[in-house]
């Protein structure tokens, strides 16, 4: 999987909405930053001409964000087992442009939090619910994590239920 970091995902005026609920959910939280992260599922690995061609399309000439080292992150990412539509229609994009050796392309949100003091790892994760729905998304403390996303997996058999037997 190739991660590629990407523009800033929140508005300034959105940023400072969720910093405020996320003080009110920790308040060792200073500052929080978002940028988008592009998650790449190749079949080899890209040559430079197509790496660049990469950039080009998801950056749209947007620098990327940038997070301080200090800064605690949490990814935000589509549910592992699902394709979200934005994936569908970029996917497809990168295919017409030639790029032969993406499988896939996803995208998240890596969220970067500065605290005023130390924070445990679990602290961190805990405030992740305030970022994501829940329904169709999942938080990771590692990018690494997001290779699930990518997994493929054999469709579980059909079972019937009889439900005037069994209901």
């Amino acid at each position: 999987m190739l991660e590629l970091p990407g523009q800033l995902a929140l508005s300034s005026f959105r940023l400072a909405k969720l910093t405020r609920a996320l003080r009110h959910a920790d308040e060792r939280v200073k500052a929080v930053t978002a940028h988008f992260v592009y998650l790449v599922d190749t079949t080899a690995a890209l040559g430079k001409q197509d790496r660049s061609r990469l950039k080009s399309l998801l950056l749209s000439d947007d620098k990327p964000g940038k997070s301080g080292k200090a800064a605690k992150k949490l990814y935000v990412v589509p549910r592992p087992g699902t394709i979200s539509p934005w994936s569908s229609k970029a996917t497809d994009i990168v295919r017409a442009c030639d790029i032969d050796a993406i499988r896939r392309v996803e995208r998240g949100i890596c969220y970067a939090l500065t605290f005023s003091s130390r924070v445990a790892d679990d602290a961190v994760l805990a405030l992740g619910p305030q970022l994501h729905d829940r329904m169709t998304e999942v938080v990771f403390a590692d990018v690494g994590d997001a290779a699930a996303l990518f997994e493929a997996h054999e469709p579980a058999p059909v079972a019937y239920v009889p439900l005037a037997a069994e209901g």
